[in-house]
């Protein structure tokens, strides 16, 4: 299987239209990349990453659906949509709208959510992240086939639904996991994915790893989330190993490089470690050494690597295109 790879949309401050989705997305596949990824939160988030404060955050399903109407070739992710926020029987009718609307190019990204208050202000026990999310990927698989089915589980139970409208292929499930909210605490630990983490990933399309993920870390839990799935009668190959991170690119001597990092780095993730825990954590330096993370993460099967620039830049497409990529074989258009 070749490489591929992805942009997800950095953050857009407030007074940005939707403008600047449009021409991301656009130059996205225009330059040659694979997928475009919109992650998900309900309301402002603290306590993590500044962006999910300070930024807007647009309902992924719905901005895709639009991008979906300005782009022609590009797979469309979320990354992540927060599943136990959903009731999953409207999530596969979003899902299926979009994956419909798009011809097919839908990403379906899942995770469970972590942000205490987005939990209470609708009335979901945080402790029921993990059942909510394995019951909407059981219906959805269900759902997906168009036929009617009937479905009884802890959280949610109906007879006789039947899902239109009907795709074929049905959206890619794609799941999220690994480390939690503690994850700079957590970078360097021999394994971090817990046993339903690893179990809910076997039964995917894909897996989408988290940032703070070390290339060996990856390489072993991937070995482990294949063998459950061999267990459970799949191919283990049938399971795309993804991950994505952050950076800012850029030209220059390394010095130079490294304070546009800073700076963005600063703004848009904060300050939950120090500077040079964030180097080691996320990507920085010259496009060589971009390059060089990108190389470390295909020599342990990585098969999707997607990346999550810190500015409202477009030439931040340009430059993972052109800059980087084109090392890889990625063949940019005019």
């Amino acid at each position: 299987m070749n490489p591929s790879f992805g942009l997800r949309a950095p953050s857009f401050p407030a007074g940005i239209g939707p403008q600047a989705l449009r021409d991301f997305a656009i130059r996205s596949e225009r330059c040659g990349l694979d997928s475009f990824w919109l992650p998900d939160h309900l309301q402002p988030v603290s306590g993590y990453y500044n962006f999910l404060r300070d930024d807007p955050v647009l309902e992924p399903l719905a901005a895709l659906s639009y991008v979906a109407a300005v782009t022609e070739r590009i797979s469309l992710g979320t990354g992540v949509l927060l599943a136990p926020f959903r009731h999953p029987l409207m999530l596969a009718k979003a899902a299926l709208t979009t994956q419909y609307l798009s011809q097919g190019r839908l990403i379906l990204g899942l995770g469970t959510g972590w942000f205490p208050e987005e939990f209470k202000v609708l009335g979901i026990p945080r402790t029921e992240r993990g059942v909510r999310t394995d019951e909407a990927i059981d219906i959805m698989q269900l759902a997906f086939k168009g036929k009617p089915f009937d479905y009884h589980g802890r959280v949610f139970s109906f007879e006789g639904v039947t899902m239109t409208p009907h795709a074929n292929p049905p959206p890619r499930l794609w799941g999220a996991g690994g480390q939690g909210v503690d994850e700079y605490a957590l970078v360097g630990a021999a394994s971090t994915l817990a046993p339903k983490v690893a179990a809910r990933i076997a039964r995917l399309d894909g897996w989408l790893t988290r940032p703070t993920a070390g290339v060996e870390q990856i390489k072993t839990e991937c070995a482990h989330v294949r063998r459950l799935a061999a267990d459970l009668g799949r191919d283990p190959a049938a399971i795309t190993l993804a991950h994505v991170n952050f950076c800012h690119l850029a030209e220059g001597s390394r010095n130079q490089v490294l304070e546009q990092q800073h700076k963005w780095f600063r703004r848009v993730l904060g300050e939950g470690a120090t500077w040079e825990r964030q180097q080691s954590l996320y990507w920085t330096g010259t496009l060589d050494e971009i390059a060089g993370r990108v190389q470390r993460l295909l020599d342990v099967g990585v098969q999707h690597i997607v990346i999550h620039p810190l500015a409202p830049e477009i030439e931040q497409v340009e430059l993972w295109a052109q800059g980087v990529l084109g090392r890889f074989g990625v063949k940019v258009h005019s």
